[in-house]
């Protein structure tokens, strides 16, 4: 199973935080330009530990940053019933 970095919902995680690109860099102790390089996708293999930094700044669990096919569809556990398709913006 493919699992991808999300930068679109990177982006949005540090908005609804009210956080400013600066203001998260500072706080989890990286570059403005490395969080720049994050949202814009220029840096699509950050480090886990550069990760695991922002993550804890957003309070937000790593995974919270990737995506996969495999969660394209919500399983509601222990039914096998279909719950909800997650629509992701310029995913098909």
């Amino acid at each position: 199973m493919a699992v991808f970095f999300n930068a679109e919902r990177f982006k949005v995680l540090r908005r609804e935080k009210g956080l400013s690109q600066e203001q998260l860099a500072v706080a989890a102790g990286v570059s403005c330009s490395t969080v720049t390089a994050i949202e814009t996708g220029r840096n699509i293999n950050p480090s886990v530990s550069t990760l695991l930094k922002l993550a804890t700044c957003l309070d937000v669990a790593l995974a919270d940053f990737f995506y996969s096919k495999a969660l394209e569809v919500l399983v509601e556990a222990g039914t096998g019933k279909e719950v909800k398709k997650i629509k992701r913006k310029g995913r098909k």
